[in-house]
């Protein structure tokens, strides 16, 4: 159960983090290449 809070907890982070490199780099290469780890990320998890 603890670990499952930590991982919520750290994908909430790793969420609001995104949200700002978003802001600060949109449309660059960057921006591409995190919506395609976090593609990747949702289909580990499903």
């Amino acid at each position: 159960m603890h670990k499952i809070r930590a991982y919520a907890l750290k994908s909430k982070v790793c969420a609001r983090k995104s949200t700002e490199v978003r802001k600060h780099v949109r449309g660059s290469r960057v921006e591409r290449a995190w919506l395609a780890v976090s593609a990747t990320l949702q289909v580990g998890k499903a």
